[in-house]
């Protein structure tokens, strides 16, 4: 008996925009909509002063990343982590 194949396309999936924060694959930095393969792995950081809503890592399956809701980097609520010290000019700001 003849049966029908079911297969999926391992398609790549485009790097997300994530405002305030970076993607590295294998400790790469990528931009945004740089093709990752099928089955690879991204991990967002978010710059000083954000702080990281959602998952950490991303994983592509089959076009699509494998996470109900994308990660954020949204302003951190801990004061100290918006601090940003210019050392040149030993002057102390807040972002």
């Amino acid at each position: 008996m003849w049966r029908r194949s079911s297969t999926r396309l391992t398609m790549p999936c485009p790097v997300p925009t994530t405002p305030n924060g970076v993607y590295h694959h294998f400790q790469r930095a990528v931009v945004s909509r740089e093709d990752i393969s099928h089955g690879e792995v991204i991990m967002l950081t978010c710059l000083p002063g954000f702080q990281q809503m959602g998952p950490d890592s991303l994983r592509c399956w089959y076009g699509e990343w494998a996470v109900d809701n994308l990660p954020e980097c949204v302003p951190s609520k801990n004061p100290a982590a918006n601090l940003v010290i210019l050392k040149e000019n030993k002057s102390i700001s807040w972002v």
